[in-house]
């Protein structure tokens, strides 16, 4: 196997400092959410503003998950499912993003306001 050299380490470097300024100014540029969106096997269960805290039960096809809201942030805290991926999302509070519970068929959204997901994507002719 051939030795890295000097040029390649600095490329690598290069390559990650880019990558991460482009990943930050994208998580910098996502707008802060206003609602936390259920849904329940693709119907919209509930909409709950984000800067109300509360901790609400939400019954899905194949068990519960348990959704808290607090300081302007939405997670789930804890679900009946198998591998708990939904739970290990962590804090949300961007539009746009969300923590899916596949066995439970639930999904928790965060939108922009009152279930709309920051409007037009794309317009083009």
């Amino acid at each position: 196997m051939k030795k890295q050299n000097k040029n390649d380490l600095i490329l690598t470097a290069a390559l990650l400092a880019v990558g991460f300024v482009l990943a930050a100014f994208f998580f910098a540029a996502a707008p802060r959410g206003r609602t936390v969106e259920v849904r329940v096997d693709g119907r919209v269960e509930a909409v709950y503003p984000l800067e109300k805290d509360g901790r609400y039960e939400i019954k899905g096809v194949n068990g519960e998950n348990t959704l808290v809201i607090e300081s302007g942030t939405a997670r789930v805290d804890s679900a009946t499912c198998p591998d708990k991926l939904c739970v290990k999302t962590g804090r949300l509070s961007r539009s746009g993003q969300s923590a899916i519970c596949l066995p439970n068929r639930v999904e928790i959204r965060i939108t922009g306001d009152h279930g709309d997901a920051g409007g037009v994507d794309t317009v083009t002719r």
